[in-house]
């Protein structure tokens, strides 16, 4: 046998797993937790902080809403009703939540609608501006509309915006900034019909 130096030998991955693979499989546990992570965010990120139960409208004509519509955003979704419990903002399935715990259209007081900051939801809410026309269906078959006067970026604990009115107002609010950690809250009053230009612009 020629003399020379030994041929060297492949060192095996002392798990028996090679390398790849237990990357993979910690890539698969960090995508099960971040899918974990998101539902828990979503979950949470529309909350407002309240340190005392809400008050419940004393105003119930129960025509609730069923819809929302703000054709200048392109916004055109249905709308569920939802609670807070355990401190916790309910949020619909699909669409948009009507907090029944405020006011419904008609009601004299305010009437909150809130939806993730998502494309098919309420993404493009921040770009409301003063007088665009907010369209409110409710279960009886009737429309209320409302107009936008202001809008503004408030922090979770600033619950003053959905607090009961003693004259009519519609909310309307989704998440903004870093990690969705601020609300952006639209505010719109009643108009009649008749002072719609062109009647439904």
């Amino acid at each position: 046998m020629p003399h020379g130096k030994a041929p060297k030998r492949r060192l095996k991955n002392s798990s028996g797993i090679p390398t790849l693979h237990k990357l993979l499989f910690l890539l698969g546990i960090a995508a099960v937790c971040l899918s974990f992570a998101i539902r828990w965010r979503n979950r949470q990120v529309l909350d407002f902080t309240l340190r005392a139960p809400l008050a419940i409208s004393t105003f119930k004509s129960g025509a609730v809403p069923v819809r929302i519509d703000i054709r200048r955003l392109n916004i055109s979704l249905p709308v569920s009703g939802t609670d807070i419990v355990g401190g916790r903002w309910e949020i619909a399935e699909g669409g948009a939540s009507h907090l029944i715990k405020s006011a419904s259209p008609g009601d004299g007081g305010n009437v909150v609608i809130y939806a993730h900051n998502t494309r098919d939801r309420f993404g493009s809410l921040p770009k409301a501006a003063s007088g665009d026309l907010v369209t409110v269906s409710t279960g009886d078959g009737n429309r209320h509309f409302y107009r936008i006067i202001s809008s503004r970026i408030v922090s979770p604990d600033d619950i003053s915006v959905v607090l009961p009115a003693s004259t009519e107002r519609l909310t309307l609010y989704t998440c903004t900034g870093f990690a969705d950690s601020k609300r952006f809250v639209v505010k719109a009053e009643p108009v009649s019909p008749a002072s719609i230009n062109g009647g439904l612009n």
